[in-house]
């Protein structure tokens, strides 16, 4: 049997020698898996250090390489060689459309995450301006979320009109100036007035918060949502007040991002290895 790796003319051209090997059925079978590895492999790295769209630029040449490497087989009539060809660049698609979404879903949320500093035993009376860099905040476990207070904000402006909801964080005690540092934040999770249900509000033992993005923290219906939370309550948000989504456990979520993205590769890759066997 001819090795699916070498290319020429037919076997049964005059002068061409069968060539022997041992390989051509595992060449069939880890060759296109590897290319899906790499490919997964490429966004994993991009995802984690934020580089994602450089490193795409790699699975793209690949696909190039594939399809001249399937057209150059075919004119030369060899099969073996074009069935590999076309199992590599499905590797190559699969692998960037799982990488893409798994960067988008999971990877450029944890490189966020993970960028950012981790602060404990925070409290809420404690000026946000030395937690800027924050991207997860552990509270005491006496923090809690004021829902009796918390203010939903309805943006009739936008086509699908969004509830901009806001949570005071807050330790139980009246503050002399009912300053309010950080506020829980979600979209369509509370009523306008109370009834905050966004992240983990319902869960009494949770006790952490993941800082929003930037772009979370300068939308313009937030920030109308805390003014009317301020008029409503008589409460004043300081200067440089968070924005954050309440959660049981940051570290851990942070983490999970990056568990779900693992899982994810791991399951395809599988998948595309059994039906690589089968093909071969």
């Amino acid at each position: 049997s001819k090795s699916i790796l070498r290319s020429g003319g037919s076997l049964d051209s005059p002068g061409v020698t069968k060539a022997r090997s041992v390989t051509t059925l595992s060449e069939l079978i880890l060759v296109p898996w590897l290319f899906l590895a790499f490919v997964l492999s490429c966004f994993l790295l991009g995802g984690v250090n934020g580089q994602s769209a450089a490193l795409a630029v790699v699975p793209c040449v690949l696909v190039g390489l594939c399809v001249a490497f399937i057209t150059y087989h075919y004119r030369q009539g060899d099969t073996a060689e074009v069935v590999l060809g076309v199992l590599c660049l499905t590797a190559v698609m699969i692998g960037l459309v799982v990488g893409a979404y798994s960067v988008l879903r999971s990877l450029n949320e944890y490189h966020r995450l993970s960028k950012g500093a981790s602060y404990f035993n925070v409290l809420p009376t404690e000026s946000a301006d030395s937690k800027l860099d924050a991207s997860t905040l552990d509270f005491t476990n006496n923090t809690l979320l004021d829902k009796q207070r918390a203010y939903g904000f309805i943006d009739a402006a936008e086509l699908l009109p969004t509830t901009y909801c806001v949570a005071p964080v807050s330790n139980g005690e009246t503050n002399s100036d009912n300053r309010i540092h950080y506020w829980a934040a979600g979209t369509d999770c509370c009523e306008s007035r109370g009834n905050f249900q966004c992240g983990a509000a319902g869960d009494p033992s949770a006790h952490g918060a993941i800082v929003l993005p930037k772009n979370f923290q300068q939308a313009d219906g937030f920030a109308k949502a805390v003014r009317g939370a301020e008029h409503a309550y008589g409460l004043t948000a300081s200067d440089s007040f968070l924005l954050v989504r309440w959660t049981r456990d940051p570290v851990s979520r942070r983490n999970g991002f990056w568990t779900s993205a693992i899982s994810l590769f791991i399951v395809f890759a599988g998948v595309y290895l059994i039906i690589c066997v089968m093909i071969g």
